[in-house]
């Protein structure tokens, strides 16, 4: 009888070691596996393998904006947004300045010529070099002037140019320019004074020359 009993208490010894084992290998290969799981998610995701666990949401949003495409001409798909970067062109960045105005109402009102000395025309290289050294001012006096071409984009600019101006103060200046008629010359000196888009000049001194 007492061996008996002996042989029941060795038995149960043994099975409660057995289940203690068994019940330590379960919970140890949790973590493995959850890391194996995670690990084929990053793999198909596209992103380096990492033994660090990933968060059910973090492997919803890795997924989703791996399958976030662009379509070559920059149109997005899937819900993703872009940013579009607008032209600049030569229209938005030209400005008309105090000292453009102030050129402009003189040449408008005196209208002064730029042939000095015997009459040629200019050749097309050096047409073609004024507009495109000019191009934001050339096209604005295309479309304010409605000039036809280029030879006329082309003397509108010298004419321009031909009026010297020094600034005394805001929105005044000095000037002085000559109207070339080719062999006569007129000589004007004054000051202008520019507000807004108005201008009022006064002429101080004019001369004029004759070549022979």
């Amino acid at each position: 009888m007492k061996n008996l009993t002996f042989i029941i208490i060795a038995l149960a010894c043994i099975g409660l070691i057995v289940f203690g084992v068994l019940n330590r290998g379960q919970k140890s290969a949790g973590p493995a596996d959850q890391i194996a799981v995670n690990q084929e998610v990053t793999a198909k995701s596209g992103l380096s393998s990492t033994t660090e666990p990933l968060s059910p949401v973090t492997q919803q949003a890795t997924i989703k904006q791996e399958m976030t495409k662009y379509y070559p001409d920059g149109t997005p798909v899937a819900g993703a947004s872009s940013v579009e970067n607008p032209a600049t062109t030569a229209d938005q960045n030209f400005q008309i300045t105090t000292s453009l105005t102030a050129k402009m109402y003189l040449v408008d009102k005196y209208k002064p010529g730029i042939c000095f000395g015997a009459p040629s025309a200019p050749p097309q290289v050096a047409i073609d070099s004024m507009i495109a050294s000019n191009q934001q001012l050339a096209k604005f006096l295309q479309q304010r002037y409605n000039l036809a071409t280029d030879l006329d984009i082309y003397n509108k600019i010298k004419q321009l140019q031909g009026i010297s101006l020094t600034e005394t103060q805001s929105g005044k200046f000095d000037f002085k320019f000559m109207d070339g008629q080719c062999a006569n010359v007129v000589y004007y000196e004054g000051y202008i004074q520019v507000t807004g888009s108005q201008a009022v000049e006064t002429i101080t001194t004019q001369n004029s020359h004759t070549y022979q």
